[in-house]
């Protein structure tokens, strides 16, 4: 398996393939969430940052976010770092809608209304999360 990781801006910085262990879980009633263990190198500590986007090849559609990085050290295994964080859905849990919002029509359509609003097409560009502008 390899795992590839992702600016915030979606700019590809690299690929790990050499970890003692990467766990990507789905959950049903919580947010999705991964944690890799690796062995420090140089270029695991330059791509291993907070706010990057993490994939692995065995689900290439599901998109993890690094919220931590904890190198470890130990001097009889080697030192490793363990990154950690949660499904993309992170973006929607941390948003926040603003204002008063009148809703009509399908469950689906108000929920377009709300990510369009909220994410992708808001009123203040500053708050744009992708779509058109992003």
């Amino acid at each position: 398996m390899e795992v590839f990781i992702l600016k915030s801006n979606f700019e590809p910085v690299g690929v790990i393939d050499y970890f003692a262990s990467a766990i990507f879980s789905d959950n049903y009633n919580q947010m999705d969430d991964f944690e890799l263990y690796v062995p420090v190198t140089a270029e695991a500590l330059e791509i291993l940052k907070i706010n990057n986007f993490v994939f692995s090849d065995n689900n290439p559609t599901k998109f993890y976010i690094i919220d931590n990085v904890k190198i470890e050290t130990d001097a009889e295994n080697a030192d490793y770092i363990t990154a950690t964080g949660k499904g993309v859905e992170k973006f929607i849990y941390n948003r926040i809608a603003w204002g008063l919002n009148q809703l009509s029509g399908s469950v689906a359509q108000c929920i377009e209304k709300l990510i369009k609003e909220s994410l992708t097409e808001p009123a203040d560009s500053r708050r744009n999360c992708g779509g058109s502008d992003g």
